[in-house]
């Protein structure tokens, strides 16, 4: 609600994402749970400092290279060295090359080496296979964005995701499943029941 934020939201310049509700009161498990949507709506992400085993920018980075595999993760690869980039290198961070420009940027970006997902996360779909890798899911995410609106995709995959899990359909078991609250899981099954 703060006018230095207000304007570049309306101006479309600045974008505001949350699964809670904007009423909601500072929470950290919320906190923590941005982390998936940082990574989810990018097509690369730079850790540039984290605490080592500690804090929502280790375990956002941690969670990326060990389970989602979404997108390439970077470390900053000059200045003072620091343990925690250290050890996400470790666990599959790639060192940030420093591109000088846009162009060098938009290479790096087109040619970054796709994550490796775990053979369970290639079948997200009851109707078809999972894509390969980050890129053509983009590219599947974008053809389709052209015919339905991003809630309609988003509820879409969701009831795949629900359709796959084991029945019953509790919203205990979906809320593990895609890993939200059983209130958000209510309402996915509630609205899967309708549709």
């Amino acid at each position: 609600m703060r006018r230095q934020r207000r304007q570049p939201l309306i101006d479309g310049r600045m974008v505001l994402v949350s699964p809670y509700d904007p009423a909601a009161g500072f929470n950290v498990g919320h906190a923590m749970q941005r982390n998936k949507l940082i990574y989810a709506l990018s097509d690369a992400a730079l850790v540039v400092n984290a605490d080592l085993e500690k804090g929502g920018t280790w375990n956002g980075a941690v969670e990326q290279l060990e389970k989602f595999h979404l997108v390439p993760v970077f470390v900053r690869s000059n200045g003072s060295p620091a343990k925690a980039l250290d050890a996400l290198r470790k666990k599959g961070a790639l060192p940030w090359p420093n591109p000088e420009t846009g162009e060098q940027l938009e290479d790096l970006l087109a040619t970054a080496p796709n994550p490796s997902p775990k053979p369970e996360q290639l079948s997200l779909s009851v109707e078809e296979p999972a894509p390969t890798s980050y890129r053509s899911a983009r590219t599947d995410i974008e053809t389709s964005s052209r015919t339905t609106t991003p809630s309609e995709r988003l509820m879409k995959t969701v009831c795949e995701l629900i359709l796959g899990a084991e029945p019953p359909y509790t919203a205990r078991s979906v809320a593990e499943l895609l890993d939200v609250t059983p209130t958000q899981a209510r309402a996915a099954l509630a609205r899967r029941v309708t549709e």
